[in-house]
């Protein structure tokens, strides 16, 4: 049996790793609820959603938000503004976290982050998407490229403007060559939406 001491410091490890523990997690190697709530009363550990911990002098970032949600959600892919943000691109700052799911998906229930649904038909949640290591969390993610021509795509969510400057700031700081919006624009349905807005910025 693993002591008191042996499991607080297995907790440490994991979330040394991890970034985010699950109660789940915890069960799976052996450490019990107690040892969770006893670290939680001791404030070496903090409980950020219910099952969800995260080691006391590690902040609530906002890459570890997205971690908590790929943990609810490994199929879902982060989208729109919060693709933005993680890209620094514009000057967005949601106050949710933005995640495209399949039509059918089932959208995770919690109650911190928020979270935003975006329904994807099957072709384009599946294109353009990247993988990244959060917290020790593997998150999906769109592209730099299918990111902005999905806000051109969903600029009645997002706002026109929102696009506009996406788009400004991606060919003003190269982040992407021009030809690489032309698949996701073509299956989006976009080119002629964003068209004059590209030639615009590279005249």
């Amino acid at each position: 049996m693993i002591t008191n001491t042996r499991q607080e410091d297995q907790v440490r490890k994991l979330l040394q790793e991890k970034g985010v523990l699950r109660t789940r997690e915890a069960l799976e190697h052996g450490i019990h609820h107690e040892t969770l709530q006893r670290m939680v009363e001791k404030r070496s550990i903090r409980r950020i959603v219910r099952g969800q911990y995260i080691l006391s002098e590690h902040e609530l970032t906002e890459k570890v938000s997205l971690a908590m949600v790929s943990k609810h959600a490994p199929n879902g892919v982060i989208c729109l503004l919060s693709a933005l943000r993680y890209y620094e691109i514009g000057t967005q700052n949601p106050h949710q976290i933005w995640l495209a799911l399949g039509q059918k998906q089932w959208a995770p229930q919690i109650k911190y982050p928020p979270i935003r649904v975006m329904r994807y038909s099957d072709r384009t949640l599946s294109e353009g998407v990247e993988e990244v290591t959060l917290e020790g969390v593997t998150v999906k993610i769109f592209n730099i490229p299918k990111t902005v021509v999905d806000c051109f795509k969903y600029r009645n969510k997002v706002g026109i403007d929102v696009a506009i400057e996406a788009l400004r700031d991606v060919i003003g700081r190269g982040l992407c060559k021009i030809n690489a919006f032309t698949p996701y624009a073509k299956t989006a349905r976009v080119q002629r939406v964003m068209r004059p807005y590209i030639e615009a910025l590279i005249e």
